[in-house]
């Protein structure tokens, strides 16, 4: 909000309480769902790490005493739980990012419905979509076909103007003959 508004950084933070406040159903869908899909993310994450881990301790660089008697493993257990618990760290940082990324984009979505009477103006279809604004989808797409319509047939007059143009001016010119 301090962005968007330039206030200050205590009349922001009121205003995007206030805004989480008269929006708390949407907010709470939105999170509850991105949530549980950043949960799948950081298990899948936590998960390839200690496959990976487990691979990698049962090859005969670290199972074969006799070959390799400075790497053999006499259990795999410990070296797959700290691979599990590097994971799980290194998932958690980034996924927090996109956890992040979702809540301001949630919050902006609020600030756009509240400036523009409860109708989004500069919201993506996909959230709208997601929102359950199907028909602010529809309106949308109708305009943006009338908008891309609109925009090729002026490309072709403009075109035809230069063309009229060229022919126009290539008829003024006037031969002259070589003597």
């Amino acid at each position: 909000m301090v962005a968007v508004h330039g206030s200050g950084y205590c009349t922001s933070a009121f205003h995007a309480a206030k805004l989480i406040l008269n929006n708390i159903l949407r907010i709470a869908a939105v999170n509850t769902v991105g949530d549980a899909l950043l949960w799948v993310g950081k298990i899948s994450v936590t998960a390839g790490c200690g496959i990976i881990a487990f691979l990698m301790s049962d090859l005969a660089y670290y199972t074969d005493s006799t070959k390799y008697p400075a790497t053999c493993l006499s259990s795999p257990l410990l070296p797959i739980l700290v691979s599990l618990l590097v994971g799980y760290t290194v998932a958690q940082c980034f996924f927090n990012v996109y956890e992040m990324a979702i809540d301001t984009i949630m919050l902006s979505f609020c600030e756009d419905c509240e400036s523009h009477n409860g109708t989004p103006q500069y919201a993506p279809l996909l959230l709208l979509g997601a929102i359950g604004k199907q028909v602010l989808v529809k309106e949308r797409k109708k305009s943006k076909k009338e908008e891309e319509a609109q925009v090729t047939r002026n490309k072709e007059v403009n075109r035809n103007k230069e063309l009229y143009s060229l022919k126009a001016s290539s008829a003024s010119v006037p031969n002259v003959a070589r003597s």
